[in-house]
Parts: structure tokens; sequence; C-alpha cells
């Protein structure tokens, strides 16, 4: 004789509804815990914070020029095979601003100044903007040129100044290392201000 089940008896260890709802949720749980961000998190960098603006007169004796820049940098003795090239250094920032004194033909000091433009525009990376912005000194003895690279340019920031004479003074601003400007937005807008501060206060002693 074959058996059979009979009445209401549930199989012993069999869950209820209640145990079932509570292992449901905890599923559910433990499935969005482990679930991935979909949606990738910007970068973060951290801040660089420049230094105060303090300033000192540069004593070069061998140049017939003098200007002010940042106490904090570090100017390079002229090398007697050089005499006409200063470099100014930014160590904290891997940074270092290369100037020249040019001394050319009066008729010929355009063509110079050309040449410069040209050599900002060309260093510029592809996906960059150079803008180009005039300066005339308080006194009216030169007129300068600034070359403003944005993007991730590892020479941000050149100038060049003529007397209108044949003499004329030029800088370009140069990254050890590859620039993100992203990281460095707050190191290169203040050396930036340092550069102005130097033009703004260059001399020609003669």
């Amino acid at each position: 004789m074959s058996g059979k089940l009979t009445g209401n008896n549930p199989g012993k260890g069999c869950p209820n509804r209640a145990a079932l709802t509570a292992l449901f949720f905890i599923a559910i749980g433990l499935f969005c815990s482990c679930k991935k961000d979909s949606f990738p998190k910007p970068m973060a960098y951290p801040r660089i914070a420049y230094p105060i603006a303090q300033y000192q007169t540069s004593e070069l004796t061998e140049l017939p020029i003098s200007f002010e820049y940042p106490t904090y940098a570090t100017l390079e003795a002229v090398k007697p095979d050089k005499k006409n090239w200063i470099n100014l250094h930014f160590n904290s920032f891997s940074a270092t601003l290369f100037m020249s004194l040019i001394k050319t033909p009066e008729n010929n000091a355009f063509q110079v100044i050309q040449a410069k433009e040209k050599m900002a525009i060309d260093q510029a990376p592809t996906a960059s903007e150079v803008r180009k912005e005039e300066f005339e000194a308080a006194d009216k003895r030169f007129t300068g040129y600034f070359y403003l690279t944005d993007g991730n340019a590892p020479c941000p920031v050149q100038f060049i100044l003529t007397n209108h004479n044949g003499l004329l003074f030029d800088g370009s601003l140069l990254f050890d290392n590859t620039v993100n400007r992203d990281s460095l937005a707050s190191v290169v807008a203040g050396l930036t201000r340092d550069v102005r501060h130097l033009v703004e206060t260059f001399h020609f002693k003669n």
C-alpha cells in the first residue's frame, strides 16, 4: 500500500514566509554593496600654496639693465662666455625663467620681435592658444610684448622688450617636467604674476 500525506503538516526545516522575506532583503543589501559605481569620479589634485610676493632688486653690474625678482627665486650669475644670458630659477616649482639681452641694429629689431612671436606660437601645444599682450613702460622708454599660452604648455609665459634703439631683452618661462595645468594652476598663476612684476620694474640703464 502506498503511503500519502494527509492534513496540513509542513515538512520539517521548511522556512516560513517571514524568514524568506528577511533573506530576500539581506541578499538585496549584499548585491547593492558589491555593485561598483558606474560613474567615474573626477580626479582631485592637492592645492599647492604659492609664496607671498616679496621682491628684491637685481645687481647685474656687467649688464645695463635692472629689475625686481622674487626673494624665493635664485638669479644665476652671468657666465663669462655668455655675458648676455641670465637665468632665474624657481627651484621649488622646477621652473626657470631664461632671459637674454640682445643687441642688434635698430632696423633689425622688428625682425627679432617677429622671430620671438613665431617661436611662442610654434612651441605651443596643438590645442593651446597663445594670447599676445602689448606693454609700455611707465616712462615710455621701452615697449614690450607678453605671449601667454594656455593649456598644458611647458612654456606658458614669454616676453620681449625693446628700447627702439637696437637693444632688446627677452624671457621664456620653462618648466623642467611635463605640465598638468589642473594640478599647477596656482603655480602658473603665481609665476605669471612674478614675471609681470619683473617686466613692470624693468629698466634699461642706457
